[in-house]
């Protein structure tokens, strides 16, 4: 309501945008306890600071771009147990040949991951499992580029979770080949095949997941 009061300048709509979006995000998509925030780091060489190419955006924002197939944003690379990770995304541009998309990663290994990838145009959302054929989908109402869309993904025993904008499209997934490395990431599905693509992830947040995590009301 205070939000709704104010009487902002353009120069300050936007980031009451994005603070009434966060909000939002804590009080209604992701209501349970431990979750930490995440946020894009300063650099002095902004479009170089991850693997692949990222720079930060506003309110802490990681901005990725890709290139040559290097597109991949470290958040944990040691997680050990069960976790989860969210954030909002929004497609930038693309003027690579590939479906314009943004994803959330864990990793099996140093090589291979397991990626949710939204596809805004089609109104599909992606559960794979590294580059293989073994891809499951789903059809979800999405707002077209460059609307954000809030994306989720959790592993727990070694089982895929996966809510988009607080509904559920996988519930307890598997692929056998799976191994939990703890390594969690943001990046592009399939992989963008050249510079061209670069994707905005807002409001980014991971989460140990607790034991008793079966009787929370999550969204």
């Amino acid at each position: 309501k205070a939000l709704n009061a104010v009487e902002p300048d353009e120069s300050a709509r936007s980031y009451l945008e994005t603070l009434r979006r966060t909000l939002f995000v804590r009080s209604q998509l992701e209501p349970e306890p431990g979750w930490n925030e995440h946020g894009a780091t300063p650099s002095l060489h902004p479009w170089a600071e991850y693997r692949g190419e990222c720079r930060p955006a506003l309110d802490g924002a990681f901005l990725g771009r890709s290139q040559d197939q290097r597109n991949l944003i470290v958040l944990r690379d040691d997680a050990p147990g069960d976790w989860e990770i969210s954030a909002d995304v929004a497609i930038v541009s693309n003027a690579t040949a590939a479906a314009d998309n943004a994803a959330l990663l864990v990793a099996k290994d140093k090589e291979t991951f397991i990626a949710l990838t939204l596809y805004p145009a089609q109104n599909e959302v992606a559960l794979s499992f590294g580059k293989s054929e073994n891809v499951r989908r789903a059809t979800v109402a999405l707002d077209p580029p460059p609307a954000r869309n809030r994306l989720r993904l959790r592993v727990a025993d070694g089982r895929f979770s996966a809510w988009v904008n607080g509904q559920p499209c996988f519930a307890d997934e598997t692929f056998s080949e799976f191994t939990w490395a703890g390594k969690i990431r943001l990046g592009f599905g399939g992989l963008y095949p050249t510079a061209g693509a670069a994707v905005l992830f807002e409001n980014v947040r991971t989460r140990p997941v607790p034991a008793a995590s079966a009787t929370e009301e999550t969204p």
